[in-house]
């Protein structure tokens, strides 16, 4: 097993392990600390400080530690064409077309636009959007290459749902600004953002493969910790389909998606999957039909 392997590897377990200490501090708190109607922790309490130190340790030893991957064994080749991701794709693009339905069905604009001009813009543009993000999850998971035009059109369909999405939670007055759960939704789709922005320089053939990596790593994290503890509590609650909970559905699918997106790194040394080169050796006018190949080596 290579150096580099080894060590993200280690990230995976690092994730995985975070990841579920994260959900379990954030379901603890959302279900024994937090008022019903204000979200807010009270005064004095530790446990929600120590939560919050716990994440700031996660995310400063996932981001200095990422130079212990050797530049030179980045990988050269990643396909898309794992069973995993194709699983994940199927089921965001679902999870987000069902997004797109409910808050369509929910504002009455299947039978007229008569309620268009009470309805909140951003929801109405992310639900539109919703249906050409469903259509990237579909060309991701039915185009073999990672670099076809289409996928790199529709990828920023993606990242423009999760800008949409974050700001219409800043804006959102139903919500404390000052909301534990707020701020923390807000900083894992911050994270997501950096990793879906990173995962378009790729497709591009401008890659950052470190900080790729370890942005799907610190995205798993808070996004599982924002995500996952509310989803618990919505199915141990009436499991109504409101746009909340289809967000989350989505987020949710979403979450394991970029998991696997950091998988699929942990085995490049697979063959089936990966094949690793160092980028000294390659072909300098090889072109670019896979995930992680690019000529730019100022990282």
């Amino acid at each position: 097993m290579n150096e580099n392997k080894k060590v993200a590897w280690l990230y995976v377990a690092l994730t995985v392990v975070t990841s579920a200490v994260a959900v379990v501090f954030q379901y603890i708190l959302l279900k024994d600390y937090a008022e019903v109607k204000t979200g807010l922790y009270p005064r004095g309490s530790m446990t929600p400080v120590a939560f919050y130190i716990f994440l700031a340790i996660a995310a400063i030893l996932f981001c200095t530690s990422a130079f212990m991957l050797r530049k030179d064994l980045i990988p050269g080749e990643l396909k898309r064409g794992t069973w995993y991701n194709g699983v994940f794709c199927a089921g965001g693009a679902v999870a987000v077309v069902f997004y797109g339905i409910v808050f369509f069905k929910t504002c009455g604009l299947f039978d007229g636009l008569t309620a268009f001009k009470s309805i909140n813009k951003l929801e109405f543009a992310g639900a539109c959007i919703a249906f050409l993000v469903a259509a990237y999850f579909l060309a991701v998971l039915f185009f073999g290459k990672s670099s076809s035009n289409v996928v790199v059109f529709l990828s920023f369909f993606a990242v423009l749902w999760t800008l949409i999405y974050l700001l219409d939670l800043c804006f959102d007055k139903t919500v404390l600004v000052n909301s534990p759960a707020k701020i923390l939704r807000q900083l894992s789709l911050v994270f997501l953002l950096v990793y879906q922005l990173l995962e378009c320089r790729a497709l591009i053939g401008k890659a950052k493969p470190r900080l790729y990596f370890v942005s799907s790593c610190l995205t798993v994290v808070f996004m599982s910790a924002s995500v996952f503890p509310e989803l618990l509590i919505w199915l141990q609650g009436d499991r109504m389909l409101t746009l909340e909970a289809t967000c989350l559905i989505y987020l949710s699918a979403l979450t394991v998606y970029v998991f696997t997106r950091s998988i699929a790194f942990a085995v490049s040394s697979d063959g089936d999957a990966v094949v690793l080169k160092s980028k000294a050796t390659e072909p300098k006018n090889k072109p670019r039909d896979d995930l992680f190949s690019s000529d730019d080596d100022s990282e």
